[in-house]
């Protein structure tokens, strides 16, 4: 311990990279260990910076087809699931509600989830005897993929615009441990977006906070990985429509450290209490001066 150290502590990270050396005998996991701690580390910057959310593009639009089911248009666009894991959709996709068997359409509100999902490829045998009659194969590739999902209630911890919900409601949910959000009738249409830098679902991002669906990641309760897009509805004219101020948009930025703001914030008080104090002093030395020199021209013009 040096003369400047008074006390410490130490730890481990999860973060594991690999080291190799001349000679070294290596194996399937150290050479995994190389795109492990690159993806690992990304994943803990992406989620930890900015959240989840979407980061460009992936707007919707519904529509009718000649079958009359409902059609929906995903345009390309990048996301980030609550994992830090990138979905990257490359065009424009379509999905279709229905079979165009004439069945009738599901009731409004539906969801739009754009979810994270990987595929393994490229396999390659993985034995190199030639008296092996039956060689096992392993892929060599894993390709991320996409999902798009048409939904009629939310998961549990899907990404989006939390809901506004009332005293209520929120008593019933912790009395019967409701696992599902229902939240067509519980937001407000007039405040659905306000969304502003300490708003809504940004308040956890500007405090500092580290966390991102960590309750349910470890049971699969939930879809951590699926990002809320828009919420389809219809209008009085019976057009379906999307409503995109659910979902939660993302874009680095600048900020202060809010424990600084804070800090800066309490001084400020502070010295605005002071500044206050020594107006309302100045005021009143000022009115007591002013009224001396009333008295003083009252007293002259008396003895004039």
């Amino acid at each position: 311990m040096t003369g400047t150290t008074l006390s410490c502590v130490k730890g481990t990270s999860t973060l594991v990279r690999p080291k190799f050396g001349p000679g070294m005998l290596l194996r399937a996991d150290d050479l995994d260990a190389q795109t492990t701690y690159t993806r690992d580390l990304s994943r803990l910057l992406f989620r930890s910076l900015f959240g989840c959310g979407v980061v460009c593009g992936l707007d919707v639009t519904p529509g009718i087809d000649k079958c009359g089911d409902l059609t929906i248009t995903v345009n390309a666009g990048v996301a980030l699931g609550c994992d830090g894991d990138p979905i990257y959709v490359p065009k424009s996709q379509s999905v279709t509600v229905g079979d165009c068997k004439g069945d009738d359409l599901p009731d409004p509100p539906l969801w739009v989830l754009l979810c994270a999902t990987s595929k393994c490829c490229a396999p390659r045998p993985a034995s190199c005897g030639c008296d092996d009659d039956n060689p096992s194969s392993s892929p060599t590739r894993v390709r991320d993929c996409f999902e798009i999902r048409v939904v009629s209630k939310l998961p549990k911890c899907v990404c989006c615009h939390p809901a506004e919900q009332d005293d209520e409601k929120k008593d019933n949910e912790k009395e019967n441990e409701i696992n599902e959000i229902q939240v067509s009738d519980s937001w407000s249409r007039a405040d659905r977006c306000p969304c502003g830098p300490m708003d809504g679902c940004y308040t956890d991002h500007y405090a500092g906070k580290c966390a991102c669906c960590d309750d349910c990641s470890d049971d699969g309760s939930c879809d951590c990985n699926c990002v809320l897009l828009a919420e389809l509805t219809v209008d009085d004219d019976g057009d379906w429509t999307a409503d995109h101020c659910v979902r939660r948009f993302v874009r680095p930025i600048f900020m202060r450290d809010p424990v600084c703001a804070a800090q800066k914030a309490e001084v400020s008080a502070a010295i605005e209490s002071d500044s206050f104090a020594m107006e309302q002093k100045s005021f009143a030395t000022a009115k007591k001066k002013s009224a001396r020199k009333s008295r003083r021209r009252v007293t002259v013009e008396d003895v004039e």
